[in-house]
């Protein structure tokens, strides 16, 4: 079994340009899902001259279950690019949350999030955002199935620049992260 997730743009007439979407589709019993039943992460939304999706993080654990994190511009919020997260749920869809709205500071989207998710359906999600200032620390957002998405917090937060975080968790939810760290020396 497996799971694909891609970006789909539709172009739409004015005002936007074109309307933005992350899909998945499932590999089951030897075939592909045809594309009448790929199912859509979150809500799409419209944007003129936007960004794409971009950074997307695809993990599963070994009952199916999965979680996806990305960037992605918004309906909403226009002076930076937010994270989201969505998790599968018991009916086969997906259950969307915005883990960051993002910060006028954040210029860009930073280092690619990555995630991950137990058997009980736990998740951990890391990021890096860049900051005005060319600063970047280390971010965690978790999910604790039957209780929801506790507030993120920063893990790393030196004065040299952090970035290329990785996540790695165990089917009991135990997880660790690793980073590269700068020093703002010569």
């Amino acid at each position: 079994n497996a799971i694909l997730a891609f970006e789909n743009q539709v172009l739409l007439p004015s005002p936007a340009n074109y309307e933005l979407n992350l899909w998945t589709k499932r590999y089951s019993g030897g075939a592909w899902a045809d594309d009448s039943t790929a199912v859509p992460v979150g809500s799409p939304f419209s944007c003129l001259n936007c960004p794409s999706i971009s950074g997307v993080r695809l993990k599963v654990n070994a009952l199916g279950q999965a979680v996806i994190a990305w960037f992605a511009p918004s309906n909403t919020v226009t002076d930076s690019v937010p994270l989201w997260a969505a998790r599968t749920n018991a009916s086969g869809g997906w259950e969307t949350q915005l883990i960051n709205s993002g910060d006028p500071d954040f210029f860009d989207s930073g280092n690619l999030p990555d995630a991950g998710i137990d058997n009980q359906g736990n998740i951990a999600i890391v990021w890096s955002p860049s900051t005005s200032t060319n600063n970047s620390n280390i971010f965690l957002s978790r999910y604790a199935a039957g209780s929801g998405w506790s507030p993120t917090e920063a893990i790393e937060s030196y004065t040299g620049s952090a970035q290329l975080q990785r996540i790695a968790m165990n089917d009991t939810g135990n997880f660790m992260t690793v980073w590269m760290q700068f020093e703002n020396t010569l």
